[in-house]
């Protein structure tokens, strides 16, 4: 009866609001909190109503616009204030921000979403001094489940995670078929124990879908995002390779968490089952050595065929050849390789992250899935780092940035000024210059395209 009537105390003295009020805004919100003396440290609660990509923060300083990068969201690498933020609801998009802060007399805050307009409501309570990093602490907030359990210890319930329990896990087995309903901008958390190989079957996929990866108990792999491990899922997707990195890594690891995300509403059927990994000497003897047997011949005569083009020397009439670039669509579906070579830079991996810091969770490339400290890299204007090679052919097929799915444009490209951009323009060179690029700025792209190839005709007809 005693420990029942302790309890109750203090599950009483935590649910103290100090604030709450609500607020509409077009696409992003500011102002001013002011809450009465207390001993007790603090919890702002910011409950987003329609909004896709919610960012709240918090400070003892006005924040502004300039004091943060959203390009590559949420480190703040501009900003020389203290900003406190809720990191893992940034990173997933999650519609309620809990920021737990030190008692200011005054709290600034700065609220945004990308598409806009949103609604706010916006609560602050007083929080009992504790050690803990989850609901344990005492919040007993009535639009916020208690998915959490303390005993010596706080620890998430079965099906919940995060530092305050707030997102929900599915659980998925081997040969087992999960209906899986997906919304834009909302993520579906799976979760299933390491296997040495595995592979994720989807059916009925319409649009396809992005999967990241996190790790369930590691504070920092825990929230799968998009900065780290990511991959798109068509209709299926080994996790073999991903398993077996993540082994080496860390090793106590025991349960994978998969966050999937698309941009349409659909529903998919989902599977987890064993992978087969072939063997060279299986009983496919026969098969191998007719395999090889035609790579052979299919070498021999390429290497034919590039011998006698060398050889062949057709004469022509001569005559000048006038070579006009071809117009440019105002809305290309791609980038030429040249295009390419000329506008985005090339880094060393181990030398951009001493230089950039705040890429060093960056340690896979999508596209192949391979790690990228093996190879030569570049950077998107959204902030994404991939092997050189890999983006320049990903976008060589399409302009979506393969991690996030960012419509890259022409224009963007060759204005420059992002991270990895070979063009950092001069703030007076581009004001007196920006117009002329824009209007010139398809014709300029083709003719240093084709310079070369008109030189060399007009060489050889002189000769």
């Amino acid at each position: 009866m005693i420990q029942i009537l302790l309890f109750y105390i203090i599950v009483v003295k935590a649910q103290n609001l100090l604030r709450s009020f609500e607020l509409n805004g077009n696409n992003k919100i500011s102002g001013i909190i002011n809450v009465e003396k207390n001993d007790e440290n603090l919890l702002v609660v910011f409950y987003f109503d329609n909004a896709n990509f919610p960012i709240a923060l918090v400070s003892e300083e006005e924040i502004l616009d300039t004091d943060f990068n959203t390009t590559i969201k949420p480190i703040f690498i501009e900003s020389k204030k203290i900003v406190l933020f809720d990191y893992e609801s940034i990173q997933t998009h999650y519609h309620t921000h809990m920021i737990e802060l030190q008692y200011m007399e005054s709290i600034y805050y700065y609220v945004r979403d990308r598409f806009g307009p949103f609604k706010l409501k916006i609560e602050v309570y007083s929080k009992p001094h504790s050690t803990c990093t989850n609901n344990c602490q005492g919040f007993q907030i009535s639009k916020i489940k208690q998915n959490s359990k303390c005993n010596t210890k706080c620890e998430c319930e079965s099906g919940y995670f995060g530092s305050y329990c707030q997102f929900e896990l599915i659980n998925i087995e081997k040969e087992i078929n999960y209906k899986i309903h997906l919304i834009p901008h909302k993520a579906v958390y799976l979760s299933f124990k390491f296997e040495q190989e595995a592979i994720l079957y989807a059916d009925d996929v319409i649009d396809p879908i992005t999967a990241s990866f996190g790790l369930l108990g590691y504070k920092g792999f825990e929230i799968p995002d998009q900065t780290s491990y990511t991959a798109i899922l068509h209709s299926q997707l080994s996790l073999t390779k991903l398993i077996q990195n993540l082994k080496l890594q860390f090793k106590d690891a025991q349960i994978l968490i998969i966050g999937l995300q698309c941009r349409t509403d659909q529903t998919i059927n989902i599977t987890l089952k064993q992978e087969q990994t072939a063997t060279i000497w299986n009983g496919n003897s026969m098969f191998l050595a007719f395999a090889s047997f035609n790579i052979i011949v299919i070498i021999i005569c390429f290497g034919i065929t590039n011998l006698c083009k060398q050889k062949e020397v057709i004469v022509k009439k001569k005559r000048k050849i006038k070579v006009r670039p071809p117009k440019i669509e105002e809305n290309p579906k791609n980038f030429s390789g040249t295009f390419f070579n000329k506008y985005f830079e090339i880094y060393d991996y181990e030398d951009f992250i001493q230089m950039n810091p705040q890429f060093s969770q960056n340690t896979q490339c999508v596209v192949c899935m391979e790690d990228l400290n093996q190879k030569e890299i570049s950077i998107t204007p959204c902030g994404h780092l991939f092997h050189h090679l890999c983006l320049k052919k990903w976008l060589m097929r399409t302009l979506n940035c393969p991690s996030c799915r960012y419509l890259i444009s022409y224009q963007q490209v060759i204005d420059g000024g992002w991270l990895g951009s070979k063009i950092l323009q001069n703030p007076i060179q581009q004001n007196s210059k920006s117009q002329l690029m824009i209007n010139r700025s398809n014709s300029l792209i083709e003719n240093n395209e084709n310079a070369e190839s008109v030189e060399m005709v007009e060489k050889g007809e002189e000769n």
